[in-house]
């Protein structure tokens, strides 16, 4: 105890330098763990560039960087992609909000189908029915909506708003159907079937492709203004398939009207039987052709010898010379499936 008290200088230097000694231990310890983690790094990168110098095609030489050529295609990637978004123009939805609200939706919902159906009255295109809703027979009634099914029915208007304006500018004779995919609860396939397709969205890395199906009437000079309305269209159109079969039209009782006691009957058949000639008076009053070697043709009015009695038919109308008629169109009907191109690409891609 005297010999601490008399040396207790030496005693405290001896404790400061042991603690010194453990700090530079522990410091040590840690340089070494460091340091070994930091060769297994470097052992993985050597690796990993021992593994990259193997393949095939390999990242390249001095001479020959192919890393920096990977580089600069991807740049040209992104070049592209940038020229590619001006071509796919997204279709705004109606309506266009981040927060879609269902009094919102409802009240943008019947303004849009009420323009839709001016359109068509100015445009003399015949709707399927009276105040025609364009698929959205079971949505216009709703007055309250999942929240997830806003957003969905609003693009989809959207969409068949742009379809329906290419139509109606190209002054079809008629729209028959639309058809569109089912997208939420609130839509029922089950109660109006027209309404619906059973193709659902396409959807991958690049892009997401909607379809919708529109059956309508006309001539091909219509059908060739509805295309080039899709070529030319700011957003991305892809007619899936075109199907083209001859349109039967009913003669209504409008298109009778000052026609009352004339017949129509319908031309005949490839190889069937010849078509009834017209008898002038003579044959119908059993005069016979003998007394009148050369039968005429008379103007209008003239006589058919039918089961009983005379039936009154028009005659034809003998050709006064001039232009002839080498064809003579009829409408036929036009069964479109479409598909609505909308990129899905991230957002860093396209800058």
């Amino acid at each position: 105890m005297s010999w601490l008290k008399r040396n207790w200088i030496f005693v405290a230097i001896g404790i400061v330098a042991l603690g010194l000694l453990g700090v530079a231990i522990g410091f040590l310890v840690k340089g070494y763990v460091s340091n070994q983690r930091a060769l297994s790094e470097l052992n993985k990168a050597y690796d990993e560039l021992t593994r990259l110098y193997n393949l095939d095609p390999h990242p390249g030489t001095e001479k020959n960087d192919n890393i920096t050529r990977a580089k600069e295609q991807q740049e040209q990637v992104r070049k592209f992609l940038k020229r590619v978004v001006e071509w796919y123009q997204r279709i705004p939805p109606i309506p266009d909000s981040a927060q879609i609200t269902t009094e919102e939706f409802t009240a943008r919902l019947r303004v849009t189908l009420d323009q839709l159906q001016k359109m068509a009255k100015q445009a003399s295109v015949t709707l399927p029915r009276t105040n025609y809703a364009f698929t959205f027979e079971s949505i216009r009634p709703k007055v309250k909506f999942e929240p997830t099914s806003l957003p969905l029915l609003a693009t989809q208007l959207g969409e068949i708003k742009a379809i329906c304006e290419i139509l109606l500018n190209a002054k079809v004779m008629a729209i028959d159907s639309i058809r569109r995919e089912r997208v939420c609860v609130e839509d029922s396939p089950e109660i109006y079937p027209m309404d619906y397709i059973r193709e659902t969205s396409i959807t991958n890395d690049i892009a997401v492709l909607t379809p919708y199906e529109v059956t309508f009437r006309c001539f091909s000079s219509e059908l060739a203004g509805v295309l080039a309305g899709f070529a030319n269209a700011q957003s991305t159109f892809i007619i899936k398939y075109l199907d083209v079969e001859p349109a039967t039209l009913a003669i209504t009782q409008e298109g009778t009207e000052g026609m009352e006691g004339y017949e129509f009957v319908p031309p005949p058949e490839v190889g069937g039987p010849m078509p009834r000639r017209y008898l002038t008076p003579r044959e119908v009053y059993g005069l016979g052709p003998e007394t009148q070697p050369e039968p005429y043709a008379l103007p209008e009015g003239g006589y058919e010898l039918g089961p009983g009695r005379p039936i009154r038919r028009p005659l034809p109308v003998p050709s006064r010379g001039g232009a002839q008629v080498i064809l003579s169109e009829t409408p036929f009907r036009v069964i479109m499936q479409v598909y609505v191109v909308k990129l899905n690409l991230p957002q860093q891609q396209t800058q």
